[in-house]
């Protein structure tokens, strides 16, 4: 049907409420009045009747029993008082009996039937003497109270002792992992230290956690470079003569560590960079290629006759003095050698052993030796493998001598000279011994 060009419907409007008169107020009370008045009456009216049939059964009751004979009275008398006494007694247990209740009791899975008369969680845990721990959970609420059938759970916390910066730390917790039990103690980790066992492990009642401190940091020295001896032809220099062309000095190089210290110990340095500050440069030494020139003989002149003359008397024999030796400094200049002993201007010196070597010299770099020493007459460069720092020589040809720096290799020793001259004019000496004195 349409319904273009009609008027649109209006819902039908409720009417106002009315406020009710006080007539009408007083008219609802009072049949308020009149219906609780006639409940009362009917109640008193069924209690009456109640009353009046008790009544009645206890006079029609006793009526019966004084017509009984005495001894029969009596025994009905004593029945009476048996049977209220035995109500008497048995009020509390059948109360019990009806109170209890059981329930189920749960304690990390394991179950138990409870009977008790307790009310809450509360009194049931303390009817059975049942203690909770710190982080022990339980459910229902200590509060709850119980029916039936109920059940109460009981989860044990774990305890795990957590090992760390010199301290122990005992935490409780229902389940997690070794992360967890090392937040719960405030410590704190990062990548580098040593969780054992890993964090990702799930931890168990009585674990030890061990957390050991890793501190990885760089650190930078500076080492010497030594300088190595090369050799040159020259044709300026007779065979056998050498001369040197160039002093040779150590260089300097930066090398950097990676260092790591395990709870303050350090337990490995490995090699990161290093970075030669400044070069070594080899000591060069020319040898002579020329050939030496053979010299012209020469005539030896006839040694003139001279007449003998006859002594006239025998003289007393005298001891000839032998030559006094001079010392040639390529050779052993000692007063006297033993096999344990060499004797140097009166004074006798206990050695070690004895050690085949080149020798060669050398003089100032600038810079300190090995050691942390200035150089000075007396000071040998050798190969700290060969011959340790410290240790005492006699070199023939040069005298006394200390090992306090190095630039040398092998069964090879460089003797100190002020001066360059000196070291060109000691030159190169080749498997001469050296005694390693005591």
């Amino acid at each position: 049907m349409n319904n273009l060009g009609s008027e649109p419907r209006t819902p039908h409007a409720r009417p106002p409420r009315r406020r009710p008169t006080g007539l009408e107020v007083w008219n609802a009370f009072a049949r308020a009045l009149d219906a609780t008045a006639h409940f009362i009456v009917w109640a008193v009216r069924r209690a009456a009747r109640g009353l009046h049939l008790a009544l009645a059964l206890c006079i029609h009751g006793l009526a019966v029993v004084r017509a009984l004979t005495p001894t029969v009275r009596a025994l009905c008398l004593a029945l009476a008082f048996v049977l209220a006494l035995g109500l008497a007694l048995g009020a509390a247990p059948a109360r019990r009996l009806l109170t209890t209740r059981t329930v189920s009791f749960v304690e990390d899975g394991i179950a138990a039937q409870l009977r008790t008369q307790a009310r809450t969680v509360a009194d049931v845990l303390t009817e059975y003497d049942i203690a909770l721990g710190e982080g022990d959970v339980v459910y229902p609420a200590l509060s709850a109270e119980l029916e039936a059938g109920d059940e109460i759970q009981i989860r044990r916390a774990l305890e795990v002792r957590v090992r760390a910066d010199g301290q122990t730390h005992t935490v409780s917790l229902l389940n997690g992992t070794v992360g967890k039990a090392l937040y719960l103690a405030g410590v704190t980790v990062d990548a580098d230290d040593i969780v054992y066992p890993a964090r990702t492990e799930l931890v168990s009642s009585g674990m030890d956690i061990t957390v050991r401190r890793v501190e990885v940091h760089e650190e930078t020295e500076e080492q010497r470079i030594p300088y190595h001896i090369t050799y040159q032809d020259s044709d300026d220099l007779y065979l056998g003569e050498e001369e040197m062309v160039r002093q040779g000095s150590e260089g300097v190089k930066a090398v950097t560590y990676r260092v790591v210290h395990i709870d303050g110990a350090e337990t490995e340095r490995t090699v990161v960079s290093e970075e030669v500050v400044e070069p070594a440069y080899n000591r060069i030494i020319a040898q002579g290629t020329r050939p030496t020139p053979t010299p012209r003989p020469t005539a030896t002149p006839r040694p003139e006759r001279t007449a003998t003359p006859k002594p006239t008397s025998t003289p007393k024999r005298t001891a000839t003095p032998k030559p006094a030796k001079t010392p040639d400094p390529d050779e052993k200049d000692a007063d006297e050698i033993t096999d344990n002993t060499i004797t140097v201007n009166g004074e006798t010196y206990t050695y070690a052993r004895t050690l085949t070597v080149m020798i060669t010299a050398y003089t100032h770099t600038g810079r300190k030796t090995a050691t942390g020493v200035w150089p000075e007459v007396g000071t040998v460069a050798v190969d700290p493998s060969v011959i340790p720092y410290g240790t005492r020589l006699y070199i023939p040809g040069y005298g006394f001598g200390v090992a306090q720096d190095t630039g040398v290799s092998g069964n090879h020793i460089d003797v100190f000279f002020d001066t360059e001259a000196e070291c060109i004019t000691y030159g190169r000496k080749r498997d001469r011994t050296i005694y390693i004195l005591e």
